[in-house]
C-alpha cells in the first residue's frame, strides 16, 4: 500500500544519538589530523637525538615486518637512501634505532594508505577510486601527507565504513520511498531535512539520515505511526 507524505500528517522523529559520527565530524577532530602533516619531520628530529637500541638493516627491516608493516626489502632501502628513515652510521655499516622502528610500526597501525583505505570502504559504499581520490584531493576525507605519500587514519575509515553500514543518502531514501510507493518529490524531502524535521548528520557537504530514522518515516507514512 503506498502513501505521500502529506503536509497536515503530524508524526515525531527520534533522532538517533551515533557517537562515532559525532566524533568524525568535530572540527577539534579534524584539525587534529591535518596538524599532523608535519609528523614525519618532527619524529625524525626527536629520533636523531636519542641512542637506544641498534638494529642493522636486515634485522630492522624483519622487525617491521614481524609488526605488521607491509614494505617490501627495496622500498625500506629506498627510503633509507633518501634519507626519509634517520641511520646511524658506524663505520661502513648503517643502522637503525629500535626507537625509530618503533614510531613506524605505530603509525602504520593508526593509519592507513590511500590503497588500503579505498579497498576497505568500496566494500561498503561502492565509491570507485576516482570518487575516492576525489573526496580526498578536496579534503572531504581528512589524511596526513608523510615522506611525500598520503594516509588516512584508521579512525577515519572506521567511521566512514560505519557511516555507509548505518545511513542513507538523500538519493537512498527516494529509491526505498520508491519501492515503497511513498510519493515525494527530492525537493520536499530535502527541505524537510534541512529545517530539521527528519534528522540527519552532515559529512564531507552531504546529508545522511540514519536508517533507523527512514524506517520510522516509512512505517508513519504509510499509517503505523510511531
Amino acid at each position: 500500500m503506498g502513501g505521500t507524505m502529506a503536509r497536515k500528517k503530524k508524526f515525531v522523529l527520534i533522532n538517533v544519538e551515533d557517537p562515532v559520527i559525532k566524533k568524525f565530524t568535530a572540527d577539534s577532530y579534524v584539525d587534529s589530523l591535518r596538524l599532523m602533516g608535519d609528523l614525519s619531520e618532527q619524529l625524525e628530529e626527536e629520533m636523531r637525538d636519542r641512542s637506544d637500541e641498534l638494529l642493522s638493516m636486515k634485522e630492522a627491516y624483519e622487525y617491521l615486518k614481524k609488526n605488521g608493516v607491509d614494505i617490501s626489502f627495496r622500498s625500506f632501502s629506498g627510503r633509507i637512501e633518501r634519507g626519509r628513515i634517520p641511520v646511524v652510521k658506524l663505520g661502513r655499516k648503517r643502522y637503525i634505532q629500535k626507537e625509530v622502528l618503533d614510531n613506524i610500526i605505530d603509525f602504520h597501525q593508526k593509519f592507513l594508505s590511500l590503497k588500503e583505505a579505498y579497498e576497505r570502504l568500496k566494500k561498503v559504499s561502492g565509491l570507485n577510486y576516482r570518487a575516492f581520490l576525489g573526496k580526498v584531493e578536496k579534503g572531504t576525507i581528512p589524511h596526513v601527507r608523510v615522506n611525500g605519500r598520503r594516509y588516512i587514519a584508521r579512525d577515519v575509515v572506521d567511521a566512514l565504513v560505519h557511516l555507509h553500514q548505518n545511513y542513507y543518502t538523500i538519493s537512498d531514501v527516494m529509491e526505498i520511498f520508491k519501492r515503497y510507493g511513498i510519493k515525494i518529490k527530492r525537493n520536499t524531502l530535502e527541505r524537510r531535512v534541512d529545517r530539521g524535521t527528519i534528522p540527519h548528520v552532515k559529512v564531507g557537504g552531504k546529508r545522511y539520515i540514519h536508517k533507523d530514522v527512514v524506517d520510522q518515516l516509512i512505517r508513519a507514512e504509510l499509517g503505523d505511526v510511531v
